[in-house]
């Protein structure tokens, strides 16, 4: 299973739960961005977003941990960095065939960032691309 974050594998199809997170997110943003353009950010509640797009607030922060999320993430960017990723999980095996030692360990540590969740890694590729 994949998080509101991941993407999956090339090649693999998207699954009705991915599609359907998918709709919801792009819904919760959607009735944002209207409501702060008709309304201004600041007078704009998560509340009133979570109604408009017709979910619960507990659903909304799901999807977007605060409301200035909603404007600041993007989606292209949780794919691009998903997919950066999975790119990057695949050197790091195809390193570790054959790599000496040192490489070795480095791919090690890079992996196990990885599966505690990549934060520093994903907070790197971010400043980096920025």
């Amino acid at each position: 299973m994949t998080s509101m974050t991941e993407v999956p594998a090339a090649g693999q199809p998207i699954g009705l739960r991915e599609r359907k997170k998918a709709k919801t997110r792009a819904a919760i943003r959607q009735h944002a961005l209207r409501l702060f353009r008709e309304q201004g950010y600041s007078a704009t509640t998560v509340e009133q977003i979570a109604a408009a797009a017709e979910v619960s607030p507990a659903t909304f922060f799901r999807y977007f941990p605060t409301k200035e999320d909603v404007v600041l993430q993007d989606d292209m960017d949780t794919v691009t960095l998903g997919a950066l990723e999975a790119q990057l999980r695949a050197v790091l095996r195809a390193a570790r065939n054959g790599s000496t030692r040192g490489a070795q360990a480095m791919a090690d540590g890079m992996e196990a960032e990885l599966a505690r969740g990549g934060s520093a890694l994903r907070d790197a590729l971010a400043r980096a691309a920025a």
